[in-house]
């Protein structure tokens, strides 16, 4: 039996002016009752800071070992595979390491992330950690942007310099998507050295 599921209906307009980029599209997602808000949220953030026409959101039927979004090749070879959080060893194995070699992304929300990453693969060399680039979503940010919780939202964001600028439903939000450097990131745990 699937777990119980709400509709969620975004109405985005998304301005990246560094890009000459703005973009009016609406997005439908499915929320099954135990995935958290913020995560949910995180996906959409990921959404437009990596945004492509072709650019797909997992329908969470599937593989588990699927990413949150992706974009594909006419063969269905990845060009974009993109995870909310901490992912599995396994689930990140196979992109990393495929010859293909796609624009892997992760996105962090919550400040345990980086812990679980450096557990999950601390054996990894800086030849796997470079495929990946990583980024923060602060976690208060997510959590002022999660008191709204509205399953109908419009929201405008503006993609600026590293911060993202954010109007949801007429109150303002902004905060920095910290890009990070997974490298670095193990080598001041004591993992790999950076070289």
């Amino acid at each position: 039996m699937s777990a119980a599921s709400f509709q969620y209906s975004f109405d985005l307009t998304l301005s990246v002016p560094d890009n000459n980029l703005v973009i009016q599209k609406r997005v439908r997602l499915s929320r099954v009752i135990t995935e958290p808000i913020d995560r949910l949220y995180t996906k959409i953030i990921a959404f437009c800071h990596s945004y492509h026409p072709d650019l797909e959101f997992n329908t969470g039927g599937g593989d588990p070992l699927e990413p949150a979004l992706a974009h594909r090749d006419l063969t269905a070879d990845y060009i974009t595979w993109i995870d909310i959080g901490c992912p599995s060893y396994k689930k990140l194995s196979k992109p990393v390491r495929s010859h293909y070699a796609p624009d892997v992304r992760l996105y962090f929300f919550r400040d345990g992330h980086k812990n679980e990453f450096y557990t999950e693969f601390r054996e990894w060399g800086a030849e796997y950690l470079s495929r990946i680039t990583c980024y923060q979503i602060e976690p208060e940010f997510l959590e002022q942007l999660s008191a709204q919780d509205q399953r109908t939202s419009e929201w405008s964001v503006t993609l600026l310099e590293g911060a993202i600028y954010l109007d949801a439903n007429g109150t303002s939000f902004d905060s920095l998507i910290q890009k990070i450097n997974l490298v670095e990131l193990m080598a001041n745990r004591g993992g790999i050295s950076p070289s």
